[in-house]
This record gives structure tokens, sequence and C-alpha cells, in this order.
């Protein structure tokens, strides 16, 4: 071979190695701005519903950071969510404006998954597209969302050469974001200073122990003030009991969350939402769950630290739903697994393998894909479904309040768990008969439950009010209390979520 054959030949390899980055750039650059475009039109389609008002509300009634402290008390979630929110509801108090920070976590999640992920360009391509990715973690604005987010940095940081001590500041970020993230937070731990044992007896290059140790420190530092700020007063009126006897019904429900987890199909009806195809084969899919729990654990067996990772994540999740939520369809619980096994699966090549683990590789490799493949599925219904159908009716009976010089009336909320989300697009006070109270979000305490107004007693207590008299209901009131007469002046067909369909009726007193 000539010189000239030898640059040019040279030439040919850079150039085909050119045009294959740039196809590379190009389709993670499709696939990226095919993500941005759907999920920037499902989130403006999106009404949100109570679970995601609800903490918007408490940051914008919140006047400081101890407020915030405050008024989360019986929230049972850790404080970091309802701090990032407080400053961003001081710019704007639309609850729309916490939509835009869901999109940037969203967006900035799945551009992180491009680009650094070890998956493959069709996997990536079905990742973007999955239930929990453009959804549940996606759409929804909740802490969950900023938990996935930091579930991705702690993978990108923990594959890099450098991991220590850097990993333990997502990863005690991940412990303050909800008691779920918390378990993914413990469980990527373990398995990181697992790889690190196994690094160090293998002589492959082990960080030094106080790095880990500052991550740890720091990572269990979170853990405890995050136990701390969730833990349950009091007086709470809201929180279950631990579950230390055995049930083999709640078990069952318990472990099935692994099937749910990685396959959430939902029923193909516009109330799809914590539905499941599985729904009432809870046995069949508890042993289907079983065997994917042990199916993924013995194809990771050779990389002992991403073997940690899945194994722990599971069974602290399974473990929680069974002793404290106590059942298993909220796929935004059970999502926590699918996080558990992307991270095992990302951070498996970068750590110390024993013995020969090609075949296992290529058998993970086919399930992961299978697994994005429903994944896709469950994604794309959800999404077209929340497009087509509202998800919930509050921002339309908030509106037409407005549009129909209502907004000065008192609105009753019957009940308060579910109405609280007109209150939260009027943003104004509605009087709830729980608690006997005006107010936005939901005090979830025992005066709640012990303290609580009939509708007619309700209705009595403003039947001297100069201004209008509004009840919004989950329900239709068939029955109107003694003394008025109930106008019915708006409801729709059923939202996506069933009882957030509501009844708004004007109260005309026959006696003041």
């Amino acid at each position: 071979m000539t010189p000239s054959q030898s640059r040019g030949g040279h030439a040919v390899v850079e150039d085909d190695a050119g045009v294959a980055s740039n196809r590379t750039i190009d389709s993670r650059g499709f696939v990226f701005v095919a993500f941005l475009v759907l999920l920037a039109v499902t989130i403006a389609r999106h009404e949100m519903w109570r679970d995601e008002v609800q903490a918007w509300m408490i940051a914008r009634s919140s006047h400081s950071i101890g407020d915030v402290l405050h008024n989360i008390r019986y929230e049972g979630h850790p404080a970091l969510w309802y701090l990032v929110l407080f400053p961003i509801s001081k710019l704007n108090r639309s609850p729309e404006t916490m939509q835009v920070l869901q999109f940037v976590i969203a967006v900035a999640n799945v551009g992180l998954v491009l680009k650094y992920a070890p998956f493959s360009k069709l996997q990536k391509a079905l990742f973007c597209g999955g239930y929990y990715v453009i959804f549940d973690y996606g759409t929804i604005s909740r802490n969950y969302s900023l938990g996935f987010l930091f579930v991705t940095i702690t993978c990108v940081i923990a594959s890099s050469r450098h991991r220590w001590p850097w990993c333990g500041l997502p990863l005690a970020l991940l412990a303050c974001t909800s008691a779920f993230s918390s378990f993914v937070a413990v469980g990527l731990l373990l398995g990181l200073i697992v790889d690190e044992v196994v690094r160090h007896r293998r002589d492959e290059g082990a960080a030094p122990l106080s790095r880990v140790v500052v991550a740890g420190a720091l990572t269990f530092v979170a853990l405890a003030a995050a136990y701390a700020e969730a833990s349950p007063r009091g007086d709470a009126g809201t929180y279950r009991a631990w579950k230390l006897s055995f049930d083999s019904g709640l078990a069952g429900s318990s472990v099935s969350a692994v099937t749910r987890a990685l396959a959430p199909l939902p029923k193909l009806q516009r109330a799809f939402w914590s539905t499941s195809l599985f729904d009432g084969h809870t046995a069949i899919v508890a042993v289907v769950g079983f065997l994917l729990f042990a199916g993924i654990a013995w194809s990771l067996r050779r990389s002992p630290g991403a073997c940690v990772i899945w194994v722990s994540i599971c069974a602290f999740v399974v473990l929680f739903l069974y002793s404290k939520i106590q059942y298993g369809n909220a796929s935004r619980y059970n999502g926590h697994i699918f996080l558990g096994l992307m991270a095992a699966l990302w951070l498996a090549p970068t750590m110390a393998r024993i013995g020969n683990a090609e075949a296992a590789v290529r058998a993970r490799r086919l399930l992961w894909t299978a697994i994005l493949v429903l994944q896709l599925i469950a994604g794309m219904f959800a999404v077209g479904t929340d497009i087509r159908y509202p998800f919930s009716d509050g921002r339309r009976v908030a509106g037409y309040i407005d549009r129909h010089d209502l907004s000065d009336a008192v609105i009753i909320g019957v009940p308060d768990r579910t109405t609280l989300t007109v209150a939260a697009y009027l943003d104004r006070d509605l009087y709830y008969p729980n608690g006997r109270r005006f107010g936005q979000y939901i005090v979830w305490n025992e005066a709640r439950g012990n303290s609580v107004d009939t509708l007619g007693q309700a209705v009595a207590r403003f039947a001297k009010s100069v201004r209008p008299v509004l009840v919004v209901s989950d329900r239709a009131l068939v029955f109107p209390p003694p003394g008025v007469r109930l106008r019915l002046l708006t409801s729709e067909p059923r939202p996506i979520v069933p009882d957030e369909r509501y009844w708004l009726y004007r109260v005309e007193y026959l006696v003041r």
C-alpha cells in the first residue's frame, strides 16, 4: 500500500466514522425533538388532578420556608419538592407554572439518558416513549419526576471514573424527594458499595475509603432529614399503621407490583388511571412478578453491584407496599421498581464482573427491549387518552365560575379531598365541611375527620350571606338539604380520574 493509498484509506475511515457519528447525533436529535414536542402537547392538554395541585397550593400559600415546613407536616413526603415549588409559586400563582417546571425536569431527564445511557439507539427511542418517562413521571407534576431525574444523574456520575464522592450529592437529593425515592437511594448506595468491595478484592482500582464514606454520610444524613420531615405528627388523621402480620392477599398484590411496574399496561378505557390489564388475576401476576424478579437477579449475578441494586430496590418497594401503603395498584409507586431496573442495567457494564457474563448480557438486552416495547405501548395509550379526554374536570369548572361572574360566591366543596382541584385553579378558598374550615389545600389531621358538617349544616351557615352560594360536588346531589333548592349549573361527562367529575350547583334558599 502506498502512502497516498494509506492516506486515502485513512480518509475514508474518518469519513465513515464521521457519517456514523452524524447519524447517531441525528437519530438522538430526532428522538429528543419528537419527545419534546409530544410532551409539550400532552402537558398543555393535561388537566392536573388533586395530588398534583396539593403540593402547589401548599407552596403558594406559604410565605416563608418555615411556613412550607410547617404546612407539609401531614403530607408524608420530604420537603424537597415543596421547597423547589416555593420560589416558583411566587413568580406566578397559576398552577400551570408548575407544569413548566415539570416539562424542564422531564426534558433534562431524557436528554441525559439519550447522551449517556449505555443502551442501544432502539432502546433509547423506546425508552423515551415509555409510560413512566412520558406520562407518569413526565406529564404528571409530582415529586416522583424529580426523583427520576436524580436517579438518572446518579447513574451518569456513578458510571464515570470519578464516582466518589460526587454521586453522594444526587443520592442525598434523591433521598429527600419521596419515601419511595429514598429506597431507590439506599439501593443504589448499597450496590455501589458492593461494587467497590469487589473492586478492592480484585485489585481493580477501588476508590479511597474516605470518598466512599463522604458519599455514604451525605446520603444517610439526607435520609434522616427526610424521615424526620415525612414522619406523621401525633394528630395526623390519614396514616395507616404498619402491617406486621401476614396477609396472603396483600402479599400477592404487593409482589404483583413487579409485573405491573415492568409492564404497566392499563385497561383500554377512558378511565385507565390506576387500572391494569392484570386486574383480577393477582395470584398469576404475583407469580410472574416473582419469576421476573428472580430471573433478572440471576442475569445480573456476574455483576454483584448491579444485582444488589436490583434486588434491594425491588425488595424495599414491595415490602413498603405491603407493610405501609397496603395496596400495590398505584403505578406512581410501582414505577420505582422500573427505575431500579434501569439503574442496574445502566451501571452493570461499568461495574466489576465475576466470570463470563456474555450470555447473561444478551438475555438482559432482549428482556430490556421487550419491557421497553410494553412501556411504549402503555405510554402512547396514556398520552393519546390524556390528549383526547380531560384528566380532571377541575380546570373546566373553575373556568365556568370565572366566566359567569361567580368569583365572589361562597363555594362549598364536597368532599374536600376531590374538590380541592377546583380551589387550585380558582386560586381562592373553598369552604370544606371536612374540618369546618375555609382553605385551599387539605390538612390531613384528625380534625378533618372529627369535625364534619353535613351538607345541610354547611349551606345553613351561609343562609344570610349576601353573596351567591355554590356547591361543587364529585357526585350528583339528588336529595337537597331541607329549605333549599339546588340548581344545577354545569356537569360534563366523566374525566379520566372518575371522582374528579364535578357537579356545580347554585343554592337557592326557600326561606332566608
